[in-house]
């Protein structure tokens, strides 16, 4: 209840119990309640400067949505990511109206209004960072060793956590592109896009690895995963293409037997799963 309501409803029940109690007679009462009405406004005062900031981050959210729903058009990967956007941003706006219940009463809401306040923060954080107004990754969080990064990485992709994963990797390719561990955060890179099953983007980031680190250890690797791609759009020869890189060039791999099994297999494939 808002601290007005509450000076009512202790007025009217002052003035009930008058003539009983001498209510309206006792100073100790007055002084009770007058302290009482400034804590609450005071307290209410403190946290509607809270509910306006975070009123005007979202609006300023919701703006920078519509301009990037202009920007990308009907491009179908982005309109979904818009729709998204849309799902989070009502959510938010029902728990900023939800904090603007909750500030009626402080003195018996101020935790659930704690609570009300966590969540809006991590949600306009989160929003922030898939709108591109903040990093997806705290800088800070990134190893500077190329090798405690990697292994982050690879943590990130078993928890199939993929946004920290793209960090680290890019973070790595930028800053020490020549790197040994270089090519195993290319890698990383077309695996999560293999998880998301965005092939041919996949595709890209494999065909990369191959051409920049030919000489690197996880060229089979790569080319196996290109191969997978490959079967998913249909793409049949350019699958076994990649399959017989394998087996002829890197017979020694300890991909190389299992390339044999899967190009025995793709040959197989019935033509309703190939385009190409």
């Amino acid at each position: 209840m808002t601290v007005k309501t509450v000076i009512l409803r202790a007025l009217s029940l002052c003035a009930i119990a008058s003539v009983s109690t001498g209510c309206f007679a006792s100073s100790s009462a007055h002084e009770a309640l007058d302290r009482r009405v400034v804590i609450m406004e005071a307290a209410e005062r403190q946290r509607r400067p809270q509910l306006e900031t975070q009123e005007r981050r979202v609006n300023a959210l919701i703006e920078n949505l519509e301009r990037v729903r202009n920007q990308l058009g009907s491009v179908a990967d982005m309109a979904n990511r818009m729709e998204g956007f849309d799902r989070d941003i009502r959510a938010l706006r029902g728990a900023v109206e939800e904090m603007r219940q909750t500030l009626g009463d402080v003195g018996d809401n101020r935790t659930q209004l704690s609570q009300v306040l966590s969540r809006i923060e991590e949600r306009v954080l989160m929003l922030e960072r898939r709108t591109g107004l903040a990093p997806a990754v705290d800088p800070a969080s990134i190893p500077a060793d190329n090798a405690a990064l990697i292994a982050d990485a690879n943590r990130s992709l078993q928890s199939n956590d993929l946004v920290r994963l793209r960090a680290l990797a890019t973070a790595l390719l930028s800053r020490a592109p020549q790197d040994p561990l270089a090519d195993d955060a290319r890698m990383l890179l077309g695996q999560a896009s293999m998880r998301e099953q965005r092939w041919a983007t996949a595709i890209q980031e494999f065909r990369r690895l191959v051409a920049d680190y030919p000489q690197g250890d996880r060229v089979p690797d790569a080319l196996a995963e290109m191969a997978e791609g490959f079967v998913r759009l249909g793409w049949c020869t350019e699958a076994q293409r990649s399959l017989r890189l394998i087996v002829d060039r890197y017979a020694s791999s300890p991909r190389a037997a299992a390339a044999r099994t899967r190009l025995d297999e793709v040959r197989r494939l019935p033509r309703s799963a190939c385009s190409q």
